[in-house]
C-alpha cells in the first residue's frame, strides 16, 4: 500500500511538468509575426491591400503573417482620374521588420505654343504636347524641341501642376541679335557715330546756354553792349549745337528701326 501511495504521489509531482512543458511548446511563439513600416512623400496616403484599405502613411505594424505581402498606395483622394499610385510587394520574415519609403509622382499638365513639341526628361522622351506626364515630386528640369523651333529647358517647381512652354522659331530667333554687334543689317558704325555726336553736341549746347545766361546777368549790371553781344552769340551757337543733337537722335533711332 505504501509503495502505491508513493508511485501515486511520484506520477502527480511529474504530469503538472509535464503538461506546462508541453504548453509552453503548443504555444505560437513571437517571432512567427513580421513588421512591416511604410513612410511616403508626401504623407498622409492611402494603403491598401487587395481591396482593403488598411491605413495611411506613415503606417507600423508588427503583427503581419510571413510571406510576400503586396500593397498600393495612393494619395488622399483615389476617387479622383489625376490622383496617382504605386504599387509594391515586401516578402516579409518572420521576426524581423521590413521599411519601405514610397515617393508618389505627380501628374502635370504640359502644353506649348506651338503644339507638338516633344517633352524629354533626361534621356527618356515623355510624349508630345499637349501631354499628361508623371513626374517627380521635386522640382525637374525638362526638354521641349519641336521642328522649326529653337529646343527649350523650362523648369517645372515642385508642386505645379501645369507648365506652358513657348517654343521660339528658328526664324524669328535670328531677329533677336543685337543691331549694335552688327550681325543683323551691316556695319554697327553709323550707330556709334551718331550716338558719340548726340552726346557730345547735347553737352555742348548746355554748356553754351549757361554761358549765355551768366552774361546775360552780367548786362543787366553793366548795360554794356559788348556783353549783350557776346550773349547773342552763345544763344545761336547753344541753338545750332541743339539742332545737332536733335539729327542725331533721329539719325540713330531711324537707323535702329530699319535693322
Amino acid at each position: 500500500m505504501s509503495r502505491t501511495f508513493v508511485g501515486a504521489l511520484f506520477l502527480s509531482l511529474l504530469l503538472p511538468a509535464a503538461g506546462s512543458s508541453l504548453g509552453a511548446q503548443g504555444a505560437a511563439p513571437d517571432s512567427a509575426n513580421a513588421g512591416l513600416k511604410i513612410t511616403s512623400d508626401p504623407p498622409g496616403l492611402r494603403i491598401f491591400t487587395d481591396t482593403s484599405f488598411i491605413g495611411t502613411t506613415p503606417f507600423e505594424s508588427a503583427s503581419l503573417p510571413p510571406g510576400i505581402f503586396r500593397f498600393g498606395v495612393f494619395g488622399a483622394d483615389p476617387g479622383r482620374w489625376a490622383s496617382p499610385g504605386l504599387f509594391d510587394s515586401v516578402l516579409l520574415v518572420g521576426g524581423g521588420t521590413v521599411e519601405r519609403h514610397v515617393v508618389l509622382p505627380r501628374f502635370v499638365r504640359i502644353t506649348s505654343d506651338p503644339d507638338g513639341a516633344e517633352i524629354r526628361l533626361g534621356d527618356s522622351t515623355l510624349g508630345r504636347t499637349p501631354m499628361f506626364a508623371l513626374l517627380p515630386p521635386r522640382a525637374v528640369t525638362l526638354l521641349a524641341s519641336r521642328p522649326g523651333c529653337l529646343d527649350r529647358e523650362f523648369l517645372v517647381p515642385a508642386g505645379l501642376g501645369s507648365f506652358h512652354a513657348v517654343m521660339t522659331p528658328v526664324d524669328a530667333a535670328a531677329t533677336l541679335e543685337d543691331p549694335l554687334r552688327g550681325a543683323v543689317g551691316g556695319s554697327s558704325t553709323p550707330l556709334i557715330v551718331a550716338g558719340s555726336v548726340a552726346v557730345v553736341s547735347g553737352a555742348l549746347s548746355a554748356y553754351l546756354k549757361t554761358r549765355a545766361d551768366n552774361d546775360y546777368d552780367d548786362y543787366r549790371l553793366s548795360g554794356d553792349g559788348a556783353t549783350l553781344d557776346r550773349v547773342r552769340r552763345y544763344d545761336l551757337l547753344s541753338g545750332i549745337a541743339l539742332g545737332v543733337t536733335e539729327l542725331s537722335l533721329g539719325f540713330f533711332i531711324m537707323e535702329l528701326l530699319s535693322r
